[in-house]
This record gives structure tokens, sequence and C-alpha cells, in this order.
């Protein structure tokens, strides 16, 4: 983790062998302008977005696991189902130890999939009080396959990579239907790959599983990152099925400022979203991240954006193939534009901190108006529709 987790270390009777366990909440307020079932009046929700209890350690110094087990978006729109279940589940193997500058892993199981630095980040430990869902689309913006890869870190910490192959979306047999929605999709059996590679330009953030943006330290760190992912024949476009292929390229800089006391922090990711012709979710996508930590108060802003390609004029598709998921917003009814302008209060570093989070969102989000499930009369994420404002109250507990 890149934060110093208050972990109970359980003793376990195995020489050179370590058990930790962990406790992660969130519990998220949020209040939505329109969001009741009218779409005339606001709407306040408070839910669990993350309960979580995570086990790791090691045994011996070569081998490393991990386990997590979830429970995501308890209570949330009034939905107490049951719902837990094991996020992260996997063993690692360092043929060569998994402590010093160079550390290469050999990892199995359900593993975080190599999209981007920012999908490798702590949950705890994000500028903004939740993970950038809107800016990748498709089968790439999953975050957990299980799979093989190869993980690790080189160059004395300045290199961190990973990558492997994973299982990924699997069809069944026989032609597309409404009673096999899988038909013909991965019709080979294909396989995802993924690669990720880290490279630390200045100081170094290698060393751990995930990343974190406030690092509470005195050196400077930047960073660039690039990565790709790609499943034959996992998707179903307008034009049939197609193959699901995201790329991604990022920036990350953490600048303290007067020792610990301070730090300015940027995080900048752009992904191409490549889901099919006609799709509305194959195109460009992007977010920027920037906050100044003054002590244990930090001011932050992001803007979060995906654009659609515009529909083909070749005569390949009619334009309503290219409407999705609006009638009323030909080739960009997924579009985004998301604005946000926050402050995060820390207690305990990023173990334990508050973001007081408001948010204008344009077009498809996570929060404000499409948060509300099932859909509502009056929701839609055509850019012609005026902003949708949210205030979201996040609270994280690592312990």
């Amino acid at each position: 983790m890149p934060v110093a987790a208050r972990a109970v270390k359980v003793p376990i009777p195995i020489e050179g062998a370590s058990l930790n366990i962990s406790l992660q909440l969130q519990t998220q307020a949020l209040l939505s302008e329109n969001g009741t079932p009218d779409g005339q009046h606001p709407s306040f929700d408070i839910f669990m977005r993350r309960s979580r209890i995570f086990i790791d350690g090691d045994f011996s110094q070569h081998w490393s696991f991990a386990l997590l087990l979830d429970n995501p978006n308890y209570g949330k729109n009034a939905n107490f189902s049951g719902r837990a279940f094991i996020s992260d589940a996997w063993v690692g193997w360092a043929p060569t130890g998994i402590n010093g500058p160079n550390v290469l892993y050999i990892d199995a199981g359900i593993l975080l999939l190599p999209v981007s630095r920012h999908y490798l980040t702590s949950a705890s430990n994000f500028t903004t009080a939740d993970v950038h869902a809107d800016s990748i689309r498709g089968l790439a913006g999953a975050s957990r396959d299980t799979g093989v890869q190869v993980r690790g870190w080189a160059f004395e910490k300045r290199v961190g990579f990973r990558g492997g192959v994973y299982e990924g979306i699997r069809g069944t047999l026989g032609p597309f239907s409404a009673t096999n929605p899988t038909g013909g999709l991965a019709a080979d059996g294909n396989p995802r790959f993924a690669a990720f590679v880290n490279i630390d330009i200045v100081g170094s953030e290698e060393g751990t599983w995930i990343y974190g943006v406030n690092h509470w330290g005195t050196s400077p760190i930047v960073t660039i990152s690039v990565a790709g992912i790609y499943q034959s024949k996992a998707l179903r476009a307008p034009l049939g099925v197609t193959d699901a292929k995201a790329a991604s390229a990022g920036i990350y800089l953490d600048i303290p400022v007067g020792g610990a006391a301070s730090e300015f922090t940027v995080e900048a990711t752009g992904y191409r979203n490549s889901n099919g012709t006609g799709s509305a979710d194959t195109g460009y996508g992007f977010f920027v991240d920037t906050g100044y930590r003054a002590g244990s108060i930090e001011p932050y802003a992001s803007f979060e954006y995906f654009g659609a390609d515009s529909c083909p004029t070749d005569g390949r598709l009619p334009l309503s193939a290219c409407t999705a998921p609006d009638s009323s917003a030909p080739g960009s009814g997924a579009d985004s534009r998301n604005f946000r302008l926050s402050l995060n209060f820390f207690c305990e570093k990023s173990l334990n901190h508050l973001n007081l989070e408001y948010q204008a969102s344009h077009g498809q989000s996570t929060y404000g108006q499409q948060s509300i499930t099932p859909t509502r009369p009056g929701r839609t994420t055509s850019l012609a529709a005026p902003y949708s404002k949210s205030l979201l109250l996040h609270w994280n507990v690592f312990f």
C-alpha cells in the first residue's frame, strides 16, 4: 500500500511469514439536483461506497499474497441486497526475492487490470473522492480479471511494469439473440492481453502493489506511464462483433513544498477507447486532477472528458445506429463533461480523510442524475441538456 496502513499483524507459526488484516470503510452522502423520481427536486442518498476486508502478507522471501473482500455501494438508492464478493485474490512468486531495487513477480489469480496508473491507485489515495470511470469505456473499463501476469520494478526502482494474459469476456455458442446475449462474442475463446509501464523521471514511487497520489514525502516525484489492453471479438458494435482495444498515456507529479508540510500534485491521463465503429463508447477520453495540500487541508480541481467519434458518413451505418443511449443525441449519447471543485480534509494522512466534493456533470456521469438507478423519467445524457449538479461527502477510513 502507498500509505502506512495500521493493519493488524497476526502472528503465525511460520518463520519468515507475515499475515496482515486491514479494514476499509467509505461512507458517501450524495445530494443530487433534480434527483427525485419526477426529476424536479433534489434527492439525498447515503450509502457505503466500499466496505472491505483486506488480508495480505508474505511467506518466505519469495512469495506474497492478497485477498480482498468487498461489499460495494451497499444501501445505494435504498438497495440493501447482499453483494459481497471476492474482489482481489492472488499469489505472487518472486524468484529473486520480494525486496530490493529490482524485483520480478509472477502473479496469478484475480488481478487488477493494468489499464492505467490511475486504475492501479489505492481507493484510499485518489485526488478526487473516487475513481474516474467516465473517461474510459467498454471492456477496458473493467478494473479486475482473472489471469497470470508479470509485475515488478527495475533500474533501481525507476521503472514499474506489469502485464499478462487474462480471461476477458467469454461468449456462448450460436448467434446473438435476446436469450443468448453473448452469442458470437470471443467466439474463438481469445484471451485478453494487457501491459503497463511506469517510468520514474524524478524520484521513485515503485516498490508496492499499487500507487497513490499524496505521498507526504520530502522528495519530488515525476512519472510518465503508458498502457494497452486488447481482446479479439469481445464486443458487439453496430457493424457486428468487434475487437475491444484501449490505450492510455499519463503523467503524474508530486512536488513537496516546505518539506513534507505541503505538496502540489497533478495527475493527467488520456485514453483512446476502441469499441467498434459507430459505438457511442468509441472515442477519446481524458481527465486532469490538480491539488495543493497545505498541512491537513487540500483544495483540488478536476475535469473529466469523453467524446465519441463522429458517425461514419460513407454509408456503412445509418445515423440512428450511432445513437446510444439517448435518441435525442445522435452519435454522442454517452459523452461526458464533468467538473469537480472540492476540499479534502486529512485526519491521519490518507488513512482517514473527508472529501467535500462539488460536481457539475454534463452528459454521462458516475454521480449526479446518472447515479440514480433504475433510470427515472427525465434523465438524459444529452450534452444539450443543462449541467446536473451534485454535492458529495465522502469519508474514507482505513485501519
